[in-house]
């Protein structure tokens, strides 16, 4: 089966600079690897680090071998391992909300190492029930007809349903409106694996260092959510106050950006 052409961004220093260890960022539902070339690609490159961020099959610009309506969890990681094979070093793979699902179904593969893992207000280990039905309860329609049309892109399609579940109240319509424009489909398929296709962490052969950090104003993932999956994964959630789901996006962003940094300098050589 031919292999989809993905998307990817990259800041590299030359050879012989810049940190050793890459970061390679993966994106979360309905977003692909432009929301993190808005401020965390950059900013750590700046800090000496070779950063790449992908964009998952069927979003941005990576195309996909079939709809993206029936692509699963399972695609996604193999297209995150598919760009880790082209990187010169086992990288720190970064996650956030969907895609740190998807970096938890890539640990429990234990087919390629990662020099660590950093899971950003991710989607729940436990599952998104809450999640699913939060959205039915507020949107019954767009609910319905989301799943009659087998796409959720009714929950993202103007600058306000976008404002209201990733951004902090503070966040200037009109900026949001600027991400709200690249705001995309999902996979109608992934969106049931969130609540049937568990990650099983008891899986992982070898656990890396890992980091899990959530938004204090988060309106999908609440902190006592992020804390549940962090404890799973042996280790404590940071939770940044004044940040809401988008934190690579969102008004404070530099906090989490600054925390990630003191966590690499901490525990990734």
């Amino acid at each position: 089966m031919k292999l989809p052409n993905l998307e990817l961004i990259s800041y590299a220093h030359g050879s012989g600079s810049g940190a050793s260890t890459p970061l390679l960022f993966v994106h979360g539902a309905w977003h692909g690897a432009w929301c993190w070339d808005v401020h965390f690609l950059p900013w750590f490159y700046e800090q000496g680090y070779n950063v790449y961020a992908l964009s998952l099959r069927k979003h941005g610009n990576s195309n996909g071998n079939k709809p993206l309506w029936r692509t699963g969890i399972a695609d996604y990681v193999n297209d995150v391992e598919t760009v880790m094979a082209q990187l010169s070093a086992p990288p720190v793979v970064i996650g956030h909300s969907m895609g740190g699902f998807v970096v938890q179904k890539l640990l429990e593969k234990n087919k390629t190492p990662l020099a660590g893992a950093v899971l950003l207000a991710p989607m729940p280990n436990f599952g998104a029930w809450k999640i699913v039905l939060q959205l039915a309860r507020l949107y019954p329609l767009r609910f319905i007809m989301a799943n009659l049309n087998l796409s959720f892109y009714a929950f993202v399609n103007t600058p306000e349903l976008v404002k209201q579940l990733f951004f902090s109240d503070n966040m200037p319509l009109n900026e949001v409106t600027v991400f709200a424009k690249q705001m995309q489909d999902e996979s109608y398929r992934v969106m049931w694996e969130w609540l049937l296709q568990l990650p099983k962490p008891h899986h992982i052969q070898k656990l890396p260092p890992v980091l899990v950090a959530g938004a204090g104003n988060d309106f999908l993932i609440p902190p006592k959510e992020t804390q549940r999956t962090a404890r799973i994964y042996h280790t404590q959630a940071v939770i940044l106050p004044h940040l809401a789901h988008d934190i690579m996006l969102d008004s404070n962003w530099q906090a989490a950006a600054s925390l990630l940094k003191e966590w690499l300098a901490a525990h990734i050589a």
